[in-house]
């Protein structure tokens, strides 16, 4: 039935419509894990001797946090990444939550 079918074209519009412009977690997730054949070998990351630092905002204490080894496992570092890219609206509309806090792209404050 065409019905039917304008139905589930209006419920997958309406799911585009929503979604973040942003897809931080595809980026970490996707890209980053090798969906492009390239991916990060996060245990690298994780041994280098040069320390990873990434910054953040905190929605809790309005101000910049660094968030910087040790990472617990891969998963905290991804959150971390996830939290340092995280631009509110285009990113979605909840923040990321780590480390106790509710964390923003580092630029949130500027």
């Amino acid at each position: 039935d065409d019905d039917d079918d304008d139905d589930d074209d209006d419920a997958t519009y309406l799911r585009a419509a929503s979604a973040p412009a942003m897809d931080i977690s595809y980026l970490v997730d996707g890209v980053m894990d090798g969906i492009t054949d390239r991916p990060l070998t996060w245990a690298a990351v994780l041994a280098s001797e040069v320390p990873l630092k990434i910054v953040a905002t905190s929605l809790d204490a309005l101000s910049p946090v660094l968030l910087s080894p040790p990472f617990e496992d891969i998963d905290d570092l991804k959150r971390c990444l996830k939290a340092s890219a995280w631009v509110p609206t285009l990113a979605g509309s909840e923040p990321v939550r780590h480390r106790g806090q509710r964390l923003v792209d580092a630029a949130g404050m500027e």
